[in-house]
């Protein structure tokens, strides 16, 4: 398969023919497929692949990763980046002129939904080109027999597609920085004393040690999550098994640390103690599952029941958690004054 992250690329720019769709739920509705493997922290793979999986699977991971990249990612990210550059002015600027706001009426709320199927065909038409069962490898034998470098022709495409999707992302986050440092240079010699019409109206710059604390708070929790899985693990130098770890601990590290840093006094004790019933949670279901194993046929289908039902108690506690700070972290990307140039997304 492409490299997960690297679908949105083929699903965002639907936006252009039809406006109304979501580029968020397109974003998020091309990575459904492969959500499962994060929330397992290995290349697990059940139904997240057929119809029924969107529904039972991707539908609910996808709705609770939108409610968190808009209460607590997005919001979170200036304080994540570093001085040098303005990077976290720029990130701050780039937010406030971006109307980040969950859907809030039917209508918006169904063409969020229509854009996650959307978003979800365009990763299984793309997966049509990298798998040995898909659409162009059937109809094109070649693409599995013919290799390459010791690598069939279909493998080089599974290559070539995440290169693009993230040299694409690159790129353009270059051409943007940079166009921002030009019209910020040219305010800055338009306006004096500073830039204070040109900054977003709610950033304020955070010390080295704020930003610092939050990194390390990130780092822990992310920590916590990755050393018992690699330990545990049957197969610790899977490289595979590292990366989707590795991006899994790292996220998850990001939401709580974002969670328990923005919010204050009673807050986030409640917001502490959600985070630690979530992971109880996710432990009290990883060793039933290595009870089961250890326990029944290597043969015996696994109960994809308990697993659906997993990702939903999930996914809810992971919205609820996302949802019950959101005014204020909205707060922080609140639009430019004057700025006429927003974009929801």
């Amino acid at each position: 398969m492409p490299f997960t992250f690297s679908h949105p690329l083929f699903a965002a720019p639907l936006n252009k023919l039809v406006p109304r769709l979501s580029i968020m739920g397109l974003a998020l509705g091309s990575m459904a497929p492969d959500m499962e493997y994060f929330i397992a922290m290995e290349p697990y793979r059940s139904i997240g692949h057929e119809w029924q999986g969107f529904l039972l699977l991707g539908l609910p991971l996808s709705i609770a990763c939108s409610a968190a990249f808009y209460s607590v990612l997005a919001p979170l990210l200036p304080r994540l980046l570093p001085s040098i550059g303005s990077l976290d002015r720029y990130a701050a600027d780039r937010l406030s002129k971006t109307r980040l706001r969950a859907p809030a009426s039917v209508s918006a709320w169904g063409w969020f939904l229509l854009s996650l199927y959307i978003g979800y065909l365009s990763h299984l038409f793309m997966d049509g080109m990298t798998h040995t069962n898909g659409w162009l490898v059937v109809r094109n034998t070649e693409l599995m027999y013919e290799r390459t470098a010791g690598l069939p022709t279909y493998r080089w495409l599974q290559y070539l597609f995440s290169l693009l999707g993230l040299l694409v992302y690159a790129i353009w986050l270059a051409f943007d920085y940079g166009r921002w440092r030009r019209v910020r240079s040219k305010t800055a010699q338009a306006v004096s004393p500073a830039l204070a019409s040109f900054e977003p109206s709610a950033f304020r710059s955070h010390r080295p040690l704020d930003k610092l604390a939050l990194w390390f708070c990130a780092s822990c929790v992310g920590l916590i999550l990755l050393a018992p899985k690699i330990m545990f693990s049957e197969h610790p130098d899977n490289l595979v098994l590292w990366l989707v770890a590795g991006l899994s601990s790292a996220l998850f590290g990001f939401f709580s640390a974002g969670l328990l840093l923005n919010t204050p006094g009673k807050g986030r004790f409640i917001r502490a103690v959600g985070l630690l019933l979530l992971l109880v949670f996710a432990a009290l279901f990883k060793a039933s599952a290595i009870v089961r194993e250890a326990t029944s046929s290597p043969y015996e289908a696994g109960p994809i029941g308990l697993w659906i039902g997993y990702i939903w108690v999930f996914s809810i506690l992971v919205w609820v958690l996302s949802s019950s700070g959101k005014r204020r972290q909205y707060a922080a990307v609140q639009p430019v004054s004057g700025s006429s140039s927003q974009r929801q997304v």
